[in-house]
């Protein structure tokens, strides 16, 4: 097994340790690793094609391809109240990665910055974007806001629903 896929699935392998309410120590990490080898080393292929995916194509297009594997109909309204350019934040109130696809797949703009809190596994791709810790707050999920610069300042643009059935 490629020494890539082996570092991501031992980090996806700690995760679910730790999501289970676990301690991560050798000997559940082991188990797990038994358990759950074939299909967290199938996920981080799938991410490291994501990764070379990103510096060739783009974050849309990667998200894009990374979708096809876990649905097959997403819906977009709204999406021409986004600004082809300049400074734009869209807040999605749901943490997990495959919201995140689906918004930057439907985002057709090369400057998407992940505003997110830590995620290992994006840590150690070589081509992700830029990941920041969370922001405090909350914000109406639907919501699109472009943010003026420099000031900061942010106003409502209309409003945007993506959306993507369940697989």
């Amino acid at each position: 097994m490629d020494t890539d896929i082996v570092t991501l699935t031992k980090l996806l392998i700690a995760e679910l340790v730790g999501a289970v309410g676990l301690p991560r120590t050798e000997p559940f990490l082991r188990l797990f690793w038994f358990l759950f080898r074939r299909p967290m080393s199938r996920l981080s292929t799938l991410g490291l094609t994501f990764d070379r995916l990103v510096a060739e194509a783009g974050f849309p297009n990667a998200s894009e391809w990374a979708l096809t594997h876990w649905c097959s109909h997403i819906t977009a309204r709204g999406t021409q109240d986004i600004p082809a350019e300049g400074p734009l934040l869209i807040v999605s109130n749901h943490p997990g990665t495959y919201d995140a696809l689906i918004i930057f797949s439907k985002v057709d703009r090369q400057d998407i910055r992940w505003i997110s809190t830590e995620i290992p596994f994006l840590d150690n791709l070589l081509h992700p974007v830029t990941t920041l810790s969370l922001l405090p707050g909350r914000m109406h999920s639907s919501a699109c806001l472009q943010c003026a610069a420099p000031s900061g300042t942010c106003r409502p643009v209309g409003p945007c629903c993506i959306s993507a059935p369940a697989s």
